[in-house]
This record gives structure tokens, sequence and C-alpha cells, in this order.
């Protein structure tokens, strides 16, 4: 779909001059179809699919290199998303059973009329945006369930049985093989987003989370890396699913960028705080308490603006290390009347809540 609001057509022929016919002699532009560069085969089609991503595919069957069935195949295994139809000079149906089984939209002859042809385009057309609105609202609910189980896995509630049965239902594969959670601490005061009241905080979140999604899926192979975004406790959280090793480099410089654009586009300074390499889903919570006390010693000291845990970083906030300094606290200040759960918490750098569940955790192990 163009910036514009206009559906891209590609047109697939072996002969130029049904190309060029196709092309000039119909009114495309006047029903909201954006023509893109035509290809004279599968094989150019495929590059031209790839270059310019069209919404609808236009071709002929019989082309020589790759043919139109093979360029369906092809779309069905690789662009799900894009529809294709047929456009056939043989008034011959023999290969409509095979046109059905890839999931063709239609099946034209190419000596129908203009308008004939025009109103094919335009039924697909309109199956194409009534799908992608379906996708939309499936990929929108999937992503909330995933988020909202995120939460759970952080807040230490996921039952282990349910870890196993959600990310097999839900293709949630956060730990295939290795994860990092990534935690924002966003200053928005000086921020371009003037906002105020009960929801101002989740309009911070729902900016930030869209310029980091982005960024994302622009600078990260998304065969390689999966990335679930999320808010708890009034802040944004990432993790960042990698089904292989060898992305450091463009992992660290992403969150630079991200610093970079919310500070360029929403005035934010944000600091980012990532934690070391996990592997089970029932270690988030750990993900999470680590990044989260790394944060907060990074608010407290003159830090750069992201810093990940495995920087030589890992002693200060590793679970042992933490217990070690709340038992030294409490015998520390065993004598002082008063000495409450806030107190220790300020103290280690923790939320009360997060420092009731380490304690727990801890307890149970």
């Amino acid at each position: 779909m163009e910036g514009n609001g206009m559906t891209k057509l590609l047109i697939v022929d072996d002969e130029r001059i049904i190309r060029e016919d196709l092309a000039l002699n119909l009114p495309w532009r006047q029903h909201g179809i954006e023509l893109v560069t035509p290809a004279g085969n599968g094989r150019e089609a495929v590059e031209v699919i790839e270059r310019e991503k069209p919404d609808i595919v236009l071709a002929d069957i019989n082309m020589p290199v790759m043919d139109g069935l093979e360029l369906a195949a092809w779309l069905a295994e690789n662009h799900k998303e894009i529809r294709i139809m047929f456009l056939t000079g043989y008034d011959d149906f023999k290969y409509a059973k095979r046109a059905l089984e890839l999931h063709v939209q239609d099946y034209i002859l190419k000596y129908e009329s203009r308008e004939k042809i025009i109103e094919a385009v335009k039924r697909c057309e309109l199956e194409y945006h009534e799908a992608r609105k379906g996708e939309t609202l499936i990929q929108k609910s999937k992503s909330l369930l995933q988020s909202r189980f995120l939460t759970q896995l952080i807040m230490g509630i996921a039952e282990e049985q349910a870890l196993g049965e959600f990310e097999k239902k839900n293709r949630f594969d956060i730990c295939d093989p290795m994860f990092y959670l990534v935690l924002l601490h966003m200053d928005c005061q000086d921020s371009y987003l003037k906002s105020e009241g009960p929801n101002t905080n989740e309009i911070y979140a729902f900016s930030a989370i869209n310029i980091f999604r982005e960024l994302a899926e622009a600078e990260l192979p998304e065969k390689d890396v999966s990335v679930y975004f999320g808010t708890y406790d009034g802040q944004v959280f990432a993790v960042f699913a990698f089904r292989k090793a060898g992305y450091r480099e463009e992992f660290s410089k992403l969150l630079e960028s991200v610093v970079e654009n919310l500070r360029k586009f929403l005035n934010m300074k944000v600091k980012i705080a990532v934690s070391q390499e996990y592997h089970r889903l029932s270690q988030t919570d750990d993900a999470y308490n680590e990044s989260y006390r790394l944060l907060e010693l990074m608010k407290l000291g003159d830090s750069g603006a992201v810093v990940h845990c495995s920087d030589g970083n890992c002693r200060l906030v590793k679970k042992n290390a933490i217990m070690e300094e709340i038992e030294d606290y409490i015998m520390e200040q065993y004598s002082v009347p008063g000495l409450s759960l806030n107190d220790l918490a300020n103290h280690i750098h923790l939320s009360p809540a997060h420092l009731c569940r380490i304690i727990k955790k801890n307890k149970n192990t």
C-alpha cells in the first residue's frame, strides 16, 4: 500500500505489447491503483516484488524462465499477504485446479473488456484490504496476549505448566535459543508530547514502543530475531529473542538508535538497561529484576544511555549479590526501630514488590 493510500499493482507478461496495453490504456489511477515496474516473466517479477512490495500481482500463466503457476507457488511460500490474479489469452481452464490450490484470486481472459479487467482487480483489492484488516486485528490481539503473558512472567505469577502451552499455541519463541530483556527509563519532562491526565504515561509508552518497533523491524532480520514489547510498573520493556548468535553489534546500534530517535522526535531523555543472556521463559522475572536494578544504578551514576549487564555490570545486579546486600543491610540496621520494607527496597534500588518476589523466590529455592 502506497503512503498516498493507493494499492500497488504489478503486471507480469512476457509480451511487451500486452504489458504496455494494460499499463497505458486502462485508467488505473482513477481507481486508486498505482502501477509498479512491470515484469516480463516470473523471475523478473520476484525481483520487482522484493524491491517494490506490490499488493496485487496480475500475471500471465504461460511465460518463459518462470511461469505464472511457479510465481504463484513462490508467492504462497514467501509472501502470502500478496494477492495474485491470472490473466491468460487461452479460453482453457486446465490450469484452474492448480490455480485454486495456490489460492489464486481470479482467472481473467485477456480479451475481456477493460471494464471487466478493472472490476476483477477492484474485487481483488477489496478482498485484500478486508484480509489485511483481519490480520491486523489478529496481530493486535496476539501482541496484547503476549504482552500480558510477559507481564505475568515478570511478576512471577505465570504457572510453569502454562509456559509451554502458551509458547506452543502462540508461536512464542522467546527462548529459541536465547533472549535479552531491555528496560527503558524515559524522562518525559521536556517531551514534545504535551499531555496531562491519567493516560499520560500510556501515551508516552505507546509512542516510544511505536518508534522502537519500527527501528527494530528495519534494522534486525525478522527470520533471526523476534521482538516483544510491553509495559510494567510504568516502564516500557522489550524482549529480544535471537534464534542465532552474531547480532551483538547490530543489537547495540539499534538501542543507541532508539535513544537518539526518541530524543530527536519526542525530545525524551532515555536510559536503557539490558539484561544478560537467558534461555528459559521461567527466567523472565530474573531478567527483568536484573535490568531494573541496573537501570536504578544508572540513574545514580554518570553512565551512558545504554548499558548491558554483560559489560562487567552483572556482579552488582545478580540475585545472589542482592540477597547478600539485603542480609548485610538488615544486620547493620537491626537495632534501628521501625525499619520497613520500603527502607530496604530504597537501599537496594528495587521496588518493594520486586524485592518481595526476590526474597520469596530465594526462600523457595
